[in-house]
C-alpha cells in the first residue's frame, strides 16, 4: 500500500481556508494528497463541509487577537503535538500566528513547511 502524503493547512480561522484556499484544496486533493485543516472551531466551521475530502483538526490555543505570550508558547506545543499525532508530511501556514509558531513547531520536528504571506 502506498502512503498518501498528508498536507496540513493551518490558519487562524476556518473561514480563511474555505474562502481563500478553495482552489489549492481542490488541486491538492486531485493530485492525491490527504488533506487536513488545522484551525480553531469557529462560526465558519460549517463552511468546511463543502470539502468532504478534508479533515478538520481543531486547535485550542490559536487566538487571532491574543497577545498572551504563554498562550503562544502553548500554541507551539499544541502544533508540535498535532503535527506528530496527524503524521503530517508538509505544513502550509496561512496568517501570521501559524506562519510564526507553526514554522517553529515544524522546524523543531524537521517537518517541511511553507509560510504564505498575502497582501
Amino acid at each position: 500500500m502506498v502512503h498518501k502524503q498528508k498536507i496540513a493547512l493551518v490558519a487562524n480561522t476556518t473561514w480563511n481556508i474555505s474562502n481563500f484556499r478553495k482552489n489549492i484544496l481542490k488541486a491538492l486533493h486531485e493530485a492525491g494528497f490527504e488533506l487536513i485543516v488545522i484551525a480553531p472551531v469557529d462560526e465558519y466551521i460549517d463552511y468546511l463541509t463543502e470539502f468532504p475530502y478534508v479533515k478538520h483538526v481543531p486547535v485550542k490555543h490559536l487566538s487571532r487577537k491574543g497577545i498572551n505570550p504563554l498562550q503562544d508558547l502553548l500554541l507551539i506545543a499544541e502544533l508540535i503535538h498535532l503535527y506528530r499525532k496527524q503524521k503530517v508530511d508538509l505544513a502550509l501556514h496561512y496568517t501570521i500566528k501559524p506562519n510564526l509558531y507553526g514554522s517553529f513547531a515544524a522546524r523543531y520536528l524537521g517537518l517541511d513547511n511553507i509560510s504564505v504571506i498575502t497582501g
